[in-house]
């Protein structure tokens, strides 16, 4: 491993200008000064081998600098290796001498896989959010707020019959060294070695449907072909692979023919290039193909204390936990969770009180297709009663066969007919049905809760976290840089960092201990 050299020399930027370059509150000015003190190469010396045979590397330090400065200023590779040659901020920023060559570009790539191997993906964050700490700038009890966003993937979104052929093609590279492949892939009518989709005529449903079968019957072909094999770890997840594509969206009809299943799997691969990607939305419109990010942000002091990526299927609740426990290994502990929605389900709520974690969240409100939502009607759960909007009260209902608990009030159908606000309430023939969740007491609780004028003042604090999200999105978080959820998340929590040292780099310019504590100035 490679160390910074120390030692001046005449090629250095400060000795060819005799005024500053850039102003002392630059982000560059600053970041020389706190990646210089903080950022050493010790952090990431169990990534290279301790024998000092091979090839010297770039000092790790540097590298790490580099991405950093890539995610601010939204560059590629290729760009960062140009900027690092000709452009004096970032000469100023990485300390670079005016004859330094820098860097080859690949080097960044390498640099960034040894990270994701070696589990080094939060050391720098991990590292900003402990001197927030140090600096009494985040307290270890915090009131903080959650929010997540679409990713767009950087894989292409694929057809049925693409995601089987470029599945297959990958079966085969991967696995040719067995004897039976080989022989299996020299006896399909089509080459899936080829690249490009077949040449048939694409309009004709006839030539579709018989190049459909074809694909269900090699595929079929080679996965039992692979049964017989000792399969490693990366031939073991094509052939998995091969497997959910090959039958994801295919049904056999009738006639014992593979068709096109109508609708989407739950679970649907969307891409070989990225396999981890998923359709996911944000809203009934919003729809997207990629990931989400979640972020956990100290509303007060503007800090993002913890982050996660999931698939974009995935229900934004999903991972509380996860950004959670992220915080509390870092030495913080959340006392309450502002959230949207999607974060104020009972089960959510139940969950976090036994953590000793206040939710404030709106009840989620379906609108009923324009009618009167379930909000409008006053259940009782105590006299085993719902009182509709026209102050009928009703004691029907339908009860859980085992547990006994209530499961929809109904109405009955000759009250709703003579009802003059039947148009407002209900299609239906029969009278209208209000259903109960296993936990309507939490539910009603929380609802009685956000109509208080302290729900709506804490609730304030909500907006901050999607200001937050708009920063991370003007530094490109918007749509994936690299493939596969564990690059995403490096993404996210670099980006996550640099957005951290901004609003620290401001907040230090007033605030002398968090200057000193970021190694912006000495001690007087």
């Amino acid at each position: 491993m490679s160390h910074r050299k120390d030692q001046p020399t005449f090629s250095d930027i400060s000795l060819w200008f005799k005024k500053p370059l850039l102003p002392e509150d630059s982000f560059y000015v600053k970041f020389n000064k706190w990646s210089l003190a903080n950022i050493k190469d010790d952090m990431f010396a169990s990534m290279y081998s301790s024998s000092g045979m091979g090839r010297p590397s770039n000092p790790p330090s540097l590298m790490a600098s580099v991405l950093l400065l890539m995610l601010y200023d939204k560059v590629s590779d290729r760009e960062a290796e140009e900027r690092a040659k000709f452009d004096l901020r970032w000469k100023v920023a990485l300390e670079l001498p005016m004859d330094e060559a820098g860097f080859d570009f690949t080097s960044l790539c390498k640099f960034r896989t040894a990270i994701i191997v070696n589990d080094k993906i939060s050391v720098v964050f991990d590292k900003i959010i402990k001197m927030a700490i140090e600096a009494e700038i985040l307290p270890k009890d915090l009131e903080q707020v959650i929010d997540s966003t679409s990713v767009m993937g950087a894989g292409a979104v694929q057809d049925t019959y693409t995601l089987i052929q470029k599945a297959m093609r990958k079966v085969i590279k991967t696995t040719k060294r067995f004897p039976q492949v080989r022989k299996l892939t020299a006896s399909f009518k089509q080459d899936y070695l080829k690249k490009g989709k077949p040449e048939i005529n694409w309009d004709s449903k006839e030539e579709r449907k018989k190049m459909l079968k074809e694909l269900v019957s090699d595929a079929n072909s080679l996965i039992e072909a692979l049964k017989e094999n000792d399969l490693n770890k990366w031939e073991q997840e094509a052939a998995d692979m091969l497997s959910q594509v090959a039958y994801q969206d295919i049904e056999i009809n009738d006639q014992q023919e593979p068709e096109i299943r109508q609708g989407v799997a739950k679970d649907r691969i969307i891409s070989i290039a990225d396999s981890e990607m998923r359709h996911g939305h944000k809203t009934s419109k919003g729809l997207f193909n990629g990931y989400k990010d979640t972020i956990l942000e100290d509303p007060h002091a503007e800090i993002i204390t913890s982050v996660a990526v999931s698939e974009g299927n995935k229900h934004d609740a999903e991972v509380i936990n996860e950004v959670l426990n992220g915080a509390k290994s870092i030495g913080i502990s959340t006392t309450q969770l502002t959230g949207d929605t999607a974060y104020g389900s009972a089960e959510t709520r139940l969950a976090l009180q036994g953590e000793q974690i206040k939710v404030i969240a709106p009840v989620a409100n379906p609108s009923n297709k324009g009618l009167f939502p379930k909000s409008q009607f006053t259940i009782n759960l105590d006299k085993f009663s719902c009182q509709c909007p026209n102050q009928y009260v009703t004691r029907l209902c339908t009860r859980d066969r085992i547990t006994k608990a209530i499961k929809s009030f109904r109405f009955p159908e000759e009250v709703c007919q003579s009802c003059p606000l039947r148009p407002l309430c209900t299609n239906s023939k029969h009278g209208r049905v209000v259903s109960v969740h296993q936990h309507e007491a939490v539910l009603q609780e929380a609802r009685e809760y956000q109509m208080t004028r302290e729900f709506q003042d804490k609730y304030r604090l909500r907006p901050i976290v999607e200001r937050k999200i708009a920063e991370l999105k003007h530094h490109g978080l918007g749509k994936a840089r690299y493939r596969g959820k564990a690059k995403v998340l490096f993404q996210l929590t670099w980006t996550s960092a640099v957005v951290n040292l901004k609003r620290l780099f401001r907040m230090s310019d007033n605030n002398y201990a968090l200057a000193k504590t970021l190694g912006l100035c000495t001690p007087i």
